[in-house]
Parts: C-alpha cells; structure tokens; sequence
C-alpha cells in the first residue's frame, strides 16, 4: 500500500451492489468538491486549483528569498490593493448617492454600507444629494 492511499469510500449504490473502493486522498477530496458542487447546483464548472487542493495555496512573495525584494513585492501588492480599494470606494458612494435620489433613506442607507450618519451625509453632500431630514422629534409636554 501507498501512503497516498486513503480511507475506504463507499459509492451510493443500491445495498445489494454497494461496493467498497479505496481511492487516493486527492481524488476523495475531488470526489467531493465534485458532490458539494451536484448539490449546489454549480456543477459543470471549471474547479479551481484550491477547491481539491490538500494543503492552501503558497504566496509566491513567500518564496523570494531576498528580503529587500520581497519588501518591494509586498509593497507593490498593497498599493495596487490600495488602488483598488478607493475604486471601489468611489462605486459605493457613487451607488449611495444613486441610491438616495431613487429615495432610500438616509438612514438606510447607513445600515447597507455600515457607514455612521455622519459619514453618510459627508458622502451625499459631496455627490451634491441632500441626505434626509430626520424626523420631528416628540414634543415632551
């Protein structure tokens, strides 16, 4: 016996027919990925690497042995992250504001993105979108 070989499978047959089939570890996991994805509905779809892969993927800024150009890798990552991130940033308010003048409120709209009302109407007053007024309070009497 191989150590790639793992536990006993037993395949869904009927229990006249079932069968006991020992299969490598990579395939039982890839057996069921493939069973997870049947009962989603995301069958047919091209796995990926880290769907039946047994260990998670390496870095490959890991690998680099030079520190100064492992530093400048890590660096260029976070700016291309950063970049991204204020794309997105910009998406969400331009979304915020788009939203606002479709007639969601103010305050909802705070609960959808996670923002403070503050932050939410820092955001519309720069889109040029009056955020709501909030409304009357009790008159105590």
């Amino acid at each position: 016996m191989s150590s790639d070989r793992g536990d006993p499978t037993v395949l869904p047959l009927p229990a006249s027919q079932a069968i006991v089939i020992t299969l490598p570890r990579r395939l039982t996991a890839l057996a069921s990925v493939r069973a997870r994805r049947r009962s989603t509905g995301t069958a047919g779809k091209i796995l990926h690497m880290s769907e039946y892969r047994d260990t998670p993927p390496v870095d490959p800024i890991d690998s680099v042995d030079d520190p100064k150009r492992r530093l400048a890798l890590r660096l260029a990552r976070r700016d291309e992250l950063a970049e991204q991130l204020a794309k997105v940033e910009e998406q969400v308010q331009a979304d915020a504001a788009a939203a606002r003048l479709a007639g969601m409120l103010a305050i909802e709209i705070s609960e959808a993105t996670g923002w403070s009302r503050n932050k939410t109407n820092y955001v519309l007053r720069n889109a040029g979108v009056a955020p709501d007024r909030s409304a009357p309070r009790k008159r105590q009497s």
